[in-house]
Parts: C-alpha cells; sequence; structure tokens
C-alpha cells in the first residue's frame, strides 16, 4: 500500500493516517510497548468494534492484513542503525472516519447537546455486548475513577498546596460518597475516555452559505480510541466527558456546559437519582485524575510539556466546580 503519511498525537498510542486505496482512508494504530506484550487488549478492542457496528453505531472497523489477520507484532528498524530494532510492538489497521476532532470547533451548546445524544445512543448500544478483558481491566487501572484512592501514591507531583488540598477533598469524598452507594449507581461498559481528541464531528451547515464569522453548530461523526474501556460505571462516562467539554469550553460559561450535555444524554438514555448525586464529584474526580497524572508527568518528565496543557484552566475549573453546589452545576440538564 502506498500513500500519505500523516501523524497524529496521542500520548500513549502512535495514529499515522494513511490516504490511500479506500477514499476516506486509514488509520494505522501502534500500540505502546506495554499494551503490546498482551494481544487480549487488541482483541477485545476490536470486538466491541464489531458489536458497535452491528448495532449500527459509527465506528472504526478493523481492516485485515493480506495475512488475513486484523493485527499483527512487528519490530521497527531504526533509520540510523538498521541492525537496532524497536518493540516488538501490535500493529493494527482501521478504516478512516471523516470529521474534525471537537477542540478545533467551538463549543456551543447544540455542539454539546449532540455529544451528549451520541454518548447516549452508544451505552444504548453497549448493551448486550460481553467481553472478559474488559470486564476485568478497571482493576488497578490507574485512569480508571474506581481506582481514585491509587492516585494518592502521586499527589507529591502537585506543589501548589491549595491544588493539593482540593484534590485530597475530592478523593475523600468519592471514597466516602461514591464508593459506599456503587449498588445503586448502574453498571455497564464505557467508553472511558470521552475527551476533546476522542470526540469526531461536522458542521451541520458545512454545505449551505453562512455568513462570514458565523459559528457553525457540529453533529457527531463518530467516538474514537476505545483503548480505556472498561465494563465500570455509567456515570463515569458521562462525568468523563462533561469535565473534558467543560476545560476546553471557552465560548460561555464552564459550569453550563454539563447542562447542555446531559440534556442530550437524557434523549437517548437515563441516570437515576443515586447517579445525578455523585455526578459533581465524579466529574471532579475525573479533572482530579488529569491533573495530577499531568503533574507527575511532568515531575518524571520536565521536558514533557504537552502534559501540562490540562493544568492552566484545568486547575481553576477544578476549584470553580469543588465550590458550586451538584443543583447549579447541572441545573440545566435536570429540567
Amino acid at each position: 500500500m502506498t500513500g500519505i503519511i500523516i501523524y497524529m498525537s496521542d500520548t500513549d498510542i502512535n495514529n499515522t493516517y494513511i490516504e490511500a486505496i479506500n477514499p476516506s482512508g486509514y488509520v494505522l494504530k501502534v500500540l505502546n510497548s506495554g499494551d503490546s506484550k498482551d494481544p487480549a487488549i487488541i482483541e477485545a478492542q476490536h470486538q466491541l468494534f464489531y458489536h458497535l457496528h452491528r448495532k449500527g453505531l459509527p465506528v472504526q472497523e478493523p481492516v485485515r492484513n493480506i495475512h488475513g489477520q486484523t493485527w499483527a507484532v512487528e519490530t521497527v528498524p531504526d533509520d540510523k542503525n538498521p541492525a537496532r530494532t524497536y518493540g516488538p510492538y501490535i500493529f493494527h489497521m482501521l478504516n478512516y472516519i471523516e470529521g474534525d476532532v471537537v477542540c478545533k470547533k467551538p463549543y456551543l451548546p447544540t455542539t454539546l447537546y449532540n455529544i451528549g445524544v451520541f454518548a447516549g445512543k452508544m451505552h444504548n448500544a453497549l448493551q448486550g455486548f460481553e467481553n472478559k478483558y474488559f470486564r476485568n481491566k478497571s482493576k488497578g487501572f490507574i485512569w480508571s475513577l474506581t481506582e481514585m484512592a491509587g492516585l494518592l501514591e502521586y499527589t507529591f507531583a502537585v506543589k501548589d498546596k491549595e491544588n493539593l488540598e482540593i484534590v485530597n477533598e475530592v478523593i475523600k469524598a468519592f471514597q466516602d460518597e461514591v464508593v459506599p452507594n456503587y449498588n445503586k449507581i448502574t453498571e455497564g461498559y464505557i467508553h472511558g475516555d470521552i475527551n476533546e481528541q476522542n470526540i469526531l464531528v461536522r458542521e451541520i451547515l458545512e454545505n449551505q452559505k453562512t455568513e462570514s464569522g458565523v459559528k457553525c453548530p457540529c453533529d457527531v461523526t463518530a467516538f474514537i480510541d476505545f483503548a480505556d474501556a472498561s465494563y465500570s460505571y455509567r456515570v463515569f462516562d458521562v462525568a468523563i466527558m462533561v469535565a473534558y467539554m467543560s476545560i476546553d469550553c471557552k465560548e460561555f460559561d464552564q459550569l453550563d456546559v454539563g447542562g447542555h450535555v446531559l440534556a442530550g444524554y437524557f434523549t437517548q438514555s437515563t441516570l437515576n437519582a443515586e447517579e445525578m448525586d455523585v455526578m459533581r464529584i465524579c466529574i471532579c474526580c475525573r479533572l482530579v485524575q488529569s491533573l495530577v497524572m499531568g503533574a507527575y508527568s511532568y515531575h518524571m518528565e520536565p521536558s514533557n510539556t504537552y502534559v501540562l496543557q490540562t493544568a492552566k484552566r484545568g486547575w481553576p475549573l477544578l476549584s470553580k466546580f469543588w465550590k458550586t453546589s451538584k443543583i447549579d452545576l447541572l441545573k440545566d440538564g435536570m429540567k
């Protein structure tokens, strides 16, 4: 296969866009060295893709290689020293779904509403899915909200005392108010990382003439990157989505983001009273995870400033959320 190769950023996985054969192109994904040691990871993801496709949800699908396989283990030679190789790594190719990542578009209420709609459809489509790897994944996985207590091992990297105080308060609140209510919130398979880089959108009015400078709302074409999928609690997925959409929103008050997302979500799915009650804590938990792990990564590798991108807007947002009542935070979605 020949074509134009475009590299796309990702903190854990290398993604390469290949424009050839399929008019829309393909994405060649390379798992990191740790994940490449366990083929169950890629097999689970592919089963998930196939399930969602059968349910009619737009999703990337695996492309078979010349050997009829959907993934392969390969080593990569060093360009400067062919005798040296890197890996082995797991490679797999997916069809490319057109659309822009949502962070490249303005965060308009209609766009956020549509993101909520798509998330609700995804949760409905995930019903009936079963996979042993994903069912056990959240145990010990630092990015799972169920592992908030384990985050205490990394909080030393947070140098600001006020920020650290909020972090500890959020973790304690999760342990005191969320964990005891696990039996009251809905279990299920979740995406686990619905962030601004994993939501593909397209302008609703892109084929119509609009006045210069007019911002167009977007609809969702797909959610991508299910590497953090697991069997957990659906409210966590919604909270993660609200957290990330709130960080990037510059068009209006960040506190209003959750209401728009939930309004869309409720057209397709529901959250019970207990889930709404813990939503604010769970949103803050995702912010804490992202900010603490970003601080830790920077502590370990000071030259990697990419991991600090969330911090500038994230810390003030966390403080703002934590000081806001759960009713005010989600008021639009509960109307």
